[in-house]
């Protein structure tokens, strides 16, 4: 997991590979959560977010999936890693944008019930310590649009407890 300087957090799948930049990070393979504002990009395409919770996948063959969970992206085409010129796509909270390695609109599909099943029940959302920042907004977004979808309960930081001290006396607890 990762907490962006502006507040907004990562989370990595296994196996995923990711560079830090000064405008944005980049995904070159694998699954990487965001919730909050933070800005991404793969080898075809730029992601400009306004706090939201979306899905970035990319598989060995440079194709990106970009779900957006609640909130909205700006989709920018890139080729060699600069604008293409092509006008950029909105991928709005319920969608997933397909792109080609070149960063062609391949399909834009609407995320079912299902889908949300899939990816809150999944590696992104099991196990961390730290709570998404947007977790707020992704479930009022997901109870008024699947109100018997079960949401994961963020898990909270255990602390150790320490020994209470007894000062010679005898404990009554």
């Amino acid at each position: 997991q990762i907490l962006f300087n502006g507040g907004a957090v990562g989370r990595l799948n296994r196996f995923s590979q990711l560079r830090l930049g000064s405008s944005c990070f980049l995904v070159d393979r694998g699954q990487v959560l965001i919730s909050g504002s933070q800005n991404g990009c793969t080898r075809s395409a730029r992601l400009s977010v306004r706090g939201t919770n979306y899905l970035i996948e990319v598989n060995e063959t440079g194709e990106s999936d970009i779900s957006v969970l609640e909130g909205s992206v700006e989709v920018q085409a890139l080729q060699d890693g600069e604008p293409s010129g092509a006008p950029p796509s909105i991928v709005e909270a319920g969608q997933r944008l397909k792109l080609s390695p070149k960063g062609l609109v391949l399909e834009l599909l609407s995320l079912g019930e299902g889908d949300y099943e899939r990816i809150l029940r999944g590696p992104l959302f099991q196990g961390f310590q730290l709570p998404l920042p947007g977790f707020g907004a992704l479930e009022s977004h997901l109870r008024s649009r699947f109100p018997a979808l079960s949401l994961p309960q963020p898990t909270l930081p255990t602390v150790p407890s320490a020994p209470v001290p007894s000062f010679g006396l005898p404990r009554l607890f």
